[in-house]
């Protein structure tokens, strides 16, 4: 996929604007369940105000997944009704180190699903975890992540729904 964007700043004294891509990319592997993507976020050229050039805020990201165990393709074994989702993604912002993300998912008969992940090398993110429902075309989710000492616990609630 690519999206292009246009951003624009205004800073009273001066004002600057460019164009940005988002690209990413997904690759089934074959192997399995084992799938790998790739993002690169604003892409573009450097930004000048008050006459000095500034990069932009670009993220490099590469994530694979797989499913341990699946009615389907599995790295384990197959089990029925039931799948146990494993992920994890590398992010190289230009201006912070390295920034990494575990998760797992796991699902039982397409119908109730539990979350949890951790986020490595974040300033104020780490532990989150969650659940969700899905039924006849609904969904209910719920999530919890610890955000540190300024912005202390966030509990997220979404629903959704499908039409066929």
């Amino acid at each position: 996929g690519l999206t292009v964007k246009y951003a624009y700043e205004n800073l009273v004294e001066q004002n600057a604007s460019t164009i940005i891509f988002d690209g990413g990319l997904s690759y089934q592997t074959g192997f399995k369940s084992i799938e790998i993507a790739a993002s690169l976020r604003h892409f573009g050229p450097e930004v000048k105000f008050l006459d000095s050039p500034y990069p932009l805020p670009q993220t490099f990201a590469i994530g694979i997944s797989a499913n341990i165990f699946a009615p389907g393709e599995a790295l384990i074994s197959q089990v029925e009704d039931q799948k146990l989702l494993i992920a994890y993604n590398l992010s190289q912002p230009r201006d912070y180190s390295q920034q990494h993300n575990i998760g797992l998912e796991y699902t039982y008969n397409d119908l109730i699903s539990v979350r949890g992940g951790y986020k490595l090398n974040y300033d104020e993110e780490g532990l989150s975890f969650g659940a969700g429902v899905n039924y006849d075309g609904y969904k209910v989710d719920y999530s919890y992540n610890d955000y540190g000492e300024f912005l202390g616990q966030v509990h997220r609630f979404s629903i959704g729904f499908s039409i066929n």
